[in-house]
This record gives structure tokens, sequence and C-alpha cells, in this order.
């Protein structure tokens, strides 16, 4: 065999390695998925109006109601949902599906199970899909079953006929892709000891006959990852590659979650109306601790024209902005994009980045963001962009103070000039522009602002009480009642009398100091848990950490140039003091609660950290840098490709949407002219879902999002008001101040007719 042949085959098992070696570890994330479940139920499924369908299962304790899993899908069109109905790895022995709830029409086809990674553990001819009740029609039309329901259908059933326990399904073993990689790592090492190959590097080789790709990869001024021998180096090409990938894979994870999402209630509903409000009528932005530039930042979206849909944009525009921006800083700090992109996208699976329903903390994080990435060259920017942030959470003014003086004591050290403060290194008429741009948006926000910072005392009373509460339920100290909206009852037991965090101090300090202690010890918990990630995403999650951690190791960070007076250690020195920070910015949370939408500033000072901690420990140790390059590499590809092909957060039909969908119900019902009252819980969300204009809200209980006064008897409320419409939902049943019997008497027909919509009862006047 000459010596290209045997090269070639031996470059050829050095790819057969590698390949076998990402399948075993596929192989191997997926068997421990399927381990850990639970299995899915596949059903598709068509029905004739918007519907939630349950399915209900037997462990050996027959048909309960706890045993049940429900997906809501849409109504119409042509095409079968295929719904995902989770169900535990046991041997089944029932199935019930339950396709609606009310009268319609429906199509069904051929159910199958399957394992978490997707894998069919088994499939269901279409003939085990059997009526059971409340079923009139039943017709077969290819591959799927058109069924009708009775005229006063209230609980269709269907049965699969199982033919015996459920098979479970056992995880997949990897036994072939081990024998292969077995199998290819023997002929690699064979090939290795020959004569012919002593000395001999496969990928300088590779690298040498593909120039191109190479260049790439390998030229600073092309912006490769891989830079010489294993550097990992910064270039225009490189980052811009990562932000597109980190803002693609981003986009990804969030779509659709426009169709999928429930509608959030209380304060985003609020911050979205105002900003409509705002876009429409002009005028003041109240208050500086109401965020103001949040209003702002939804008024840019109200070209959409509702409030649902500016909620739904929100929740891509925000955290798609802040994983990239985020991407930006750590390649700065590490000089390695590969790393950076790594860590992004750790970030950009985890359940607070794609589940968090207040986008309020992680718009005010965007723009902390912003000022970390420009605080070490543009420092005039910076701290603009550090106010944006105080002007959408009131906690972040002392990050912009703590900017300030660092920035001012560098100026006193190094003599900064005016052009200094613009941008360090030249260009200064564009740091100008750019300065002046933040800068008038900062003056754009507070000539329009209440700067007064009336009621803030308030504010963070009402927001200890609600914590307090909550706390204390979760704990089990209080029970019977729901801790948002009974708060009161709680802190007028615990702190009589007290109207401030101040008077609460000096009435019960023992207790103040209890719930203090409560945040201080879990306060490393939850910070942890912000990199929780979300269900399905853990392989690809475990393979991007290990990825941005050899890329770490690997990388040999260059040096910055001097320039303008400052030290070559001092260029990140200031984005390092603006992380660091953060930790002013989160101590007011920490009076309240410590949770993780509190805990968000110390993110990029986490990340930081560990680096730092990472570099030094690994320090030294490093022999073949390219090596741990191109296992970065491999292990990010890996990462991104079990990234695409798992299970997307946002699957349509794989969640409810009780309160989008109520709104619907609401849409049917509600006049398109006039003014007329919804009376319940939240009643204020409902109302800027429907339209101000269209629907007065009249909450049911005072106390909730800071109302002051003691609740009015619900009699009075129904004859002042004359409500059109009366919404009972869980959360007001879960409320000690909820008298069923009575609003049963008060709401009876033939005044009142009843329905059922997914967020509970909606009770409307006749005769109007």
């Amino acid at each position: 065999m000459t010596r290209s042949i045997l090269r070639t085959v031996y470059g050829l098992a050095c790819i057969a390695v590698f390949a076998a070696g990402v399948a075993l570890v596929v192989g191997g994330c997926n068997a421990w998925r399927d381990w850990l479940g639970p299995n899915r139920l596949i059903v598709p499924l068509w029905v004739d109006r918007p519907a939630t369908a349950q399915l209900f299962y037997d462990q050996g304790q027959g048909i309960r109601a706890e045993d049940c899993a429900s997906v809501s899908l849409p109504g119409g069109g042509t095409a079968l949902h295929e719904l995902a109905f989770p169900v535990p790895r046991a041997a089944l022995r029932e199935l019930r599906f339950d396709p609606m709830i009310a009268v319609g029409k429906f199509t069904i086809g051929a159910p199958r199970l399957e394992s978490a990674s997707g894998r069919v553990i088994a499939r269901f001819p279409l003939t085990a899909v059997v009526p059971r009740q409340q079923i009139a029609g039943w017709q077969r039309e290819g591959d799927r079953w058109l069924g009708t329901t009775e005229t006063e259908a209230n609980d269709p059933q269907l049965t699969f006929g199982l033919g015996g326990p459920l098979r479970v399904g056992s995880p997949r073993i990897p036994w072939i892709e081990l024998l292969f990689l077995l199998a290819a790592g023997g002929a690699w090492g064979w090939l290795r000891r020959r004569k012919a190959l002593r000395g001999w590097r496969f990928l300088p080789a590779a690298e040498a006959r593909l120039a191109v790709v190479r260049g790439w990869i390998t030229d600073p001024a092309r912006g490769g990852w891989l830079a010489g021998p294993g550097r990992l180096m910064m270039g225009p090409g490189s980052l811009l590659t990562g932000a597109v990938l980190v803002a693609a894979l981003q986009l990804w994870l969030l779509w659709p979650l426009h169709r999928v999402m429930d509608w959030p209630l209380w304060d985003e509903t609020n911050y979205a109306a105002r900003g409509l409000a705002w876009a429409t009528h002009g005028g003041s932005l109240d208050a500086l601790n109401t965020s103001p530039l949040y209003v702002v930042m939804y008024a840019g979206l109200s070209w959409l024209g509702d409030v649902g849909s500016m909620v739904c944009a929100q929740h891509y525009v925000v955290p798609l902005t802040a994983t990239v921006l985020l991407y930006f800083i750590l390649a700065r700090w590490w000089r390695s994009p590969m790393a950076a992109t790594a860590a992004a996208l750790l970030w950009a699976m985890s359940s607070f980045q794609l589940e968090w329903p207040i986008l309020v903390y992680q718009a005010a994080w965007l723009w902390f963001l912003a000022a970390v990435l420009t605080a070490d060259r543009w420092p005039l920017a910076a701290l603009g962009f550090a106010l944006l942030a105080a002007c959408v959470r009131q906690e972040y003014q002392f990050t912009a103070m703590a900017l300030l003086a660092w920035h001012g004591w560098r100026a006193w050290r190094q003599k900064y000039s005016w052009r200094d403060w613009l941008g360090r290194g030249g260009r200064w008429p564009g740091w100008a522009v750019l300065a002046a741009a933040v800068w008038a948006g900062v003056v754009f926000v507070l000539l329009r602002t209440d700067l007064s910072m009336r009621h803030s005392d308030e504010r963070l009373w009402f927001a200890f009480e609600q914590h307090y509460a909550a706390r204390a339920a979760s704990l089990g100290e209080v029970k019977g009642l729901n801790p948002w909206l009974d708060y009161k009852m709680v802190t007028r037991h615990d702190f009589p009398g007290a109207n401030s965090l101040s008077a609460a101090w000096r009435v019960n300090a023992a207790g103040v100091k209890h719930h203090l202690i409560y945040n201080l010890t879990h306060f490393g918990g939850e910070l942890a848990s912000l990199w929780r990630c979300a269900p399905g995403l853990r392989p690809a999650a475990w393979a991007l950490l290990a990825a941005a951690l050899l890329a770490m190791a690997g990388r040999r960070a260059a040096r910055t140039p001097a320039s303008g007076g400052e030290r070559p250690g001092d260029s990140r020195s200031a984005s390092a003091v603006l992380a660091a920070s953060a930790l002013l910015a989160v101590a007011p949370g920490l009076i309240v609660l410590a949770k993780e939408s509190y805990l968000l500033a110390l993110v990029p000072g986490v990340f930081g950290a560990v680096a730092l901690l990472w570099s030094r420990a690994t320090r030294g140790t490093v022999a073949w840098r390219a090596g741990l390059g191109v296992a970065a590499l491999g292990l990010l590809t890996l990462g991104v490709v079990m990234l695409i092909r798992a299970p997307q957060p946002f699957e349509p039909g794989d969640r409810p949407r009780p309160v989008a969908e109520t709104v619907a119900e609401l849409e049917k019902i509600w006049p398109t002219t006039g003014r007329e009252a919804l009376l319940g819980v939240a009643a204020i969300s409902y109302a800027q879902y429907l339209g101000e204009d269209r629907c007065q809200a009249i909450e049911a209980l005072t106390g909730v999002s800071n109302q002051s006064g003691e609740d009015v008897p619900i009699e009075r409320v129904l004859a002042e008001t004359k409500p059109l419409a009366v919404l009972v939902t869980a959360d007001w049943r879960a409320s000690q101040r909820f008298d069923g019997a009575k609003l049963a008497r008060l709401l009876a027909a033939p005044e009142w007719t009843v329905r059922t919509v997914p967020a509970g009862q909606l009770y409307v006047r006749t005769g109007r």
C-alpha cells in the first residue's frame, strides 16, 4: 500500500472515529432521556372549534382526575394536529381520550407511543380507537375517523384499545455505535503504528490541502475561530458568525411562541396597555419607579394594534436582543467567539430565558448589558445605557453610580481629555454621535417622567407584603389562602398597623429578620436556578457546557493594545467593575425576596468569574491547544445538532392557553360599541386585551395590584357596577375572601347564564 493511500485511509479512519464518537454520545444522551421519561402519546386530531383535549390513563388505580394530561388546540383548518400527551413510563391498563368538552365535530387518526427522544415504542391500529360515550356519528374515511358528538354533549369520550398493558419501552443502549467506535478506533491504532505514518499528522496535512477552508479557519484577518496552533482569536468574521448562530438558534427556541404561550396577566399587560395608550395619546410616562422606558419600548410595538400581539412580539424582541448582547460581552472578555457562542446558547436554552412571563426584568437587563459592552471603550455612552437601565428598573441606578465613580477615578489618575470620555482609541466624531444618541434617549425619557419618587415607599411595602406572604405560604406557615391576593391577611397578623418597611421593623423586627435570613440563605440556589435548562434540552446543554470549557482552556488570550493612555491590563476593567456592581442592584431585591428575576443582573459577572477561575485552573496544562479547539468545535456542533433535533420548547398544541382562549370567548359576547363592565380577579388584564375603550374592569377583590381600601360586599359591587359578565377563575376561588355559595345565589338564572371557559366560569347577564 503506497504512502498516499495509507494516509488517505488514515484520514478516513480519523473521521470515522470522530463520527462514531458523536453517534455514541447522541445515542447515550437519547437513552438517558428515554430512561428519565416521560413517554409521549401522539394523537393526530382535528376539531371544528378551539378545544382542550384530555387523555386519562389507568396506572392500576382506575381512571382518576389526577392521572390526566391536557393539550389545547385551535379549531378549524384542514390539517390534523399531532398532539403530544406526556404519560408515565408505566404499564398503563386503560387509556380514555376526550377530544373536547362540548358539542362539535372532530377527526382523529391512529395514535402512537413514543419515547422522550422520539423513538416509536408502539403504534395503535386505527381500529383501536373506539367511541365510548356521547358520540352520535362515527365514520371511517381513509386513515382517520370522522366523529360527531351528541347534540347536548358535555363530555364526549373515546377509548384506545390496548389488548393488554401498554408497553413501556426500554431505553436503546447504543451497542452498535460502541462497536463501530471500537472497530474504527482499532483501525486507527493499527494504521497509526505503520512506518509510513510516523511523525505524520492528519490535521496539518488536511489543512494544507484545504487552503480555502484553512484560510477562513486560521487567518485572524478573516476572523477565523482557530488561528495558529490552536489560538482562539478575535476577528470580525468569527464575531459575526457567532452572533448569527446565537440569534438564529435563540429564535428557533422561541418560535412559535406567539401561537403557544399563554398571555400573561397583571404587570406585562399593564406595561403593554400603557405603551399603546402613550403611543396614541402621548403625555406623561408616570413616575420613574413605574418603568417609563419599558412603556416606550412597548409603544414602539404599538403598530401591531392590540395588547396581545404586542406582548407576544416583546417576548421575541427582548430575549433575542439580550442573548446577542451577552454573546458579544463574553466574546470580548474571553477573546474566544467559540466559547462565547457555546455559553450564550447555554443561556438561550434556560427556562428563565424562554418561559419567564414578566419581561420588565430582562428589559432592564438588556440596557445594562449594553452598558457593560460599551463601558471600556465608550464611557459616556455606557453611562447613558446604565441610566436607561435605571429607567426600566430603578435599582440599576446603583450600577450607574459605580460606573461614574470608576471612570471619574480613572479620569483623575490618567487625566482624561474630553475625547477620552467619548471613546478610547480614536474616531471620536463617530463616538460623539453614539454618545449623543444615547443621551438624547435618556433626556427624552426623563423629561416625560415624574422624578419626584412619589409612592416609592408604598410600592416597596406592597412588594414586601406580597412576597412575605408568598414565602410564608411556600413554607407552610400559612395555609388555605392565595398569598398573591390575601397577602394583607398575613402581614396584618404579623405586622399589625404597619404601612411601611420601617414600621414593620419597629412592630416585629424578628419577623423581618426571619424573612431576610430566608432570602440570604436561598440566594445561591436561586441564582443557580437561572441556568436551569428547559425540559428536553439537557443533553444539548451538557455538550455546549463542555464546548465552552474546552474552548476557554484552549485559547491563548491576546493582549489588547494600549490606546488613549490606557494600560493593556485596563482594557476590560470598566466592564468588570460594572458587572461586579450588579451586587448593588440586586441588594434591594433581597429585602423583598430572593428570586431569579431579581438576581438577573449578576449573570454576566458569574460568567466572567467562572471563566477567570477556569483559566487559572487550566493554565499551563494545555499541550495541544489546536486539539482542544477542534474538540470544542466538535462539541459545539454536536450541541447545536442536538438542540435542533430536540423537541422545541414551544411546540404547537403542547400546553394550555386559558387566558388567550378566554379572551377569545369574551370577544364573541362583547359588544363592539359602548363600554360594558367585566367583574373578576385580574379583570383589568382581560379588559386591556379586549380594549379598555370597550371594557371597564371591576376588580373583585381590593388589595390587588397595590389597590387600597377595604373589600366591598359582592352584592353591592354587582348593584353599583351592573357588569355584563362575571369571570370566576381558580385564583379567585383560592382566596379566603371567595364566598361560592353567596356568588351562586347572586348569579342565579334566569338573570344570569353560565358557561365554562378555559380560565374558569363565565356568568353573562341576560337581556343585554
